[in-house]
């Protein structure tokens, strides 16, 4: 049952991931969705975040070990993330660059917080484990909802 679970949480993490950087990839021109569609894309990301999210939020003690695993690999594409946005901020003027710096700045010290809460996690006991997945949990949808921020900022500052 566990690991059944943990297949379906760490697929839509995956299915999360893939369709935000491969269906609404803001610098992917040669997309010929109309606004309508990515309107679409979008809504249908922002279901399946409150779904992985909703699924995060039931994992009990016993199955902290899945928990950190899924967070583990949440932690590595948003890295990699991170550095894609990096490697396009880094292709761009030397204006940009400068502006850029301070929020990649920032991004990297969300991914700091959140490797911190998650140490946290893989220390928690079973009186401690609602309060330290709550704090992950908060730490993960912070530094996505920046990372969201960030590319957005970039799209408008790089011209396709």
């Amino acid at each position: 049952m566990m690991n059944k679970y943990l297949s379906l949480l760490l697929s839509g993490s995956f299915a999360l991931t893939t369709t935000f950087l491969v269906g609404c990839n803001p610098w992917d021109q040669s997309s010929s969705d109309s606004e309508s569609t990515v309107s679409e894309q979008m809504d249908e990301v922002q279901a399946e975040a409150r779904d992985a999210t909703s699924r995060i939020k039931t994992f009990t003690y016993a199955e902290k070990e899945a928990f950190v695993e899924n967070f583990e690999q949440r932690l590595k594409e948003l890295n990699q993330n991170i550095d894609e946005l990096s490697a396009k901020v880094d292709q761009s003027s030397l204006a940009v660059q400068e502006e850029a710096k301070p929020l990649l700045a920032e991004l990297r010290g969300q991914v700091a917080v959140l490797e911190n809460e998650l140490a946290k996690v893989k220390d928690a006991n079973e009186s401690t484990w609602e309060s330290v997945k709550r704090g992950t949990n908060q730490a993960y949808e912070d530094l996505k909802t920046s990372l969201r921020n960030a590319r957005d900022w970039v799209s408008e500052k790089i011209a396709p």
